[in-house]
């Protein structure tokens, strides 16, 4: 419920950087497997969105043909050429009206059922954040209104969207919501993420991935 007492329908914005540069601490620049490890990140991201109930749109920011080939059931938003995260989020959030979620595409762990959660807690709040793992990022960014989201994603972004207001729901809640949330938090840059997350539990597309490396 909204802070009205309404439904809310939200759509999720979800920005997905090339493929031959992302996830560049996941392995060696000409390793076949980290390119990959990225794409099925992202379509985990991508199917936990279209599956949530209060999420009405998907809406990927990219410029990767092999992202926008992959990725079913979504709309592509271009990227701006060397605009870097902030923009690309900023690109998609103009195509939005109403709820919006910004998630970043390299949350493997991530089920319907946790965003919901996450979702119906941000429903009290005009602004708020999810906190990545390590408590100094940023994995979801969100906003009740569409053309008030101002995202400030780099270094130490949790600081950053603290202060422009933005609450941190990863930290309003009980010891308990957060281990139900973990999954939702788990932003996945290196191995020891990766083994993090194996451990959490993955998608399929990620866990398909996983099975073929072994």
């Amino acid at each position: 419920m909204g802070l009205d007492g309404v439904m809310m329908s939200w759509t999720a914005v979800i920005p997905v950087k090339r493929l031959e540069t992302a996830k560049s601490r996941l392995g060696a620049t000409d390793d076949p497997q980290r390119p990959e490890l990225a794409l099925a990140f992202a379509l985990d991201v991508i199917d936990a969105c279209l599956k949530a109930p209060s999420i009405s749109a998907v809406i990927v920011v990219t410029d990767d043909q092999e992202v926008i080939d992959a990725a079913r059931g979504v709309s592509i938003c271009p990227e701006p050429v060397n605009g870097g995260l902030n923009r690309a989020i900023a690109e998609g959030a103009a195509l939005v009206e109403g709820p919006i979620v910004a998630l970043t595409g390299d949350l493997p762990c991530l089920t319907p059922e946790s965003l919901e959660y996450v979702l119906g807690l941000a429903s009290q709040y005009p602004h708020s954040l999810l906190s990545d793992a390590q408590g100094s990022g940023t994995a979801m960014l969100l906003a009740i209104e569409s053309r008030t989201l101002k995202p400030h994603f780099g270094t130490k972004s949790r600081s950053e969207h603290v202060q422009a207001g933005y609450i941190d729901l990863a930290l309003e809640t009980s010891s308990e919501i957060r281990t139900l949330i973990a999954g939702a938090r788990r932003d996945v840059d290196t191995p020891v993420d990766l083994w993090d997350a194996l451990r959490i539990g993955v998608g399929s597309h990620t866990s398909a991935v996983i099975g073929r490396q072994s």
